[in-house]
């Protein structure tokens, strides 16, 4: 299947936090969604919200790996502006 998504914060973050009540659920969708080819968008507030979310509810390491790694994983950023 060819499609596109349009990923959420929650998402992200219970994928990568192990102490998250959703992770385990968050990996195995996130297993299921990359055989179905799709492919994925952000947007730029998204990715600020994960970092935050991340430095408060795991570490502020956890959000600088994140930010280190989010813009060479294949997902395309939408840019949000005001014009």
């Amino acid at each position: 299947m060819n499609g596109n998504i349009l990923i959420d914060a929650d998402a992200i973050v219970a994928a990568t936090n192990i102490h998250d009540s959703n992770h385990h659920k968050a990996l195995f969708l996130g297993q299921k969604l990359e055989k179905l080819n799709l492919k994925k968008y952000m947007l730029n507030f998204v990715i600020a919200e994960i970092a935050t979310v991340l430095s408060k509810k795991a570490t502020p390491e956890h959000a600088h790996k994140f930010l280190e790694g989010i813009f060479s994983c294949g997902i395309e950023i939408i840019y949000i502006d005001e014009d």
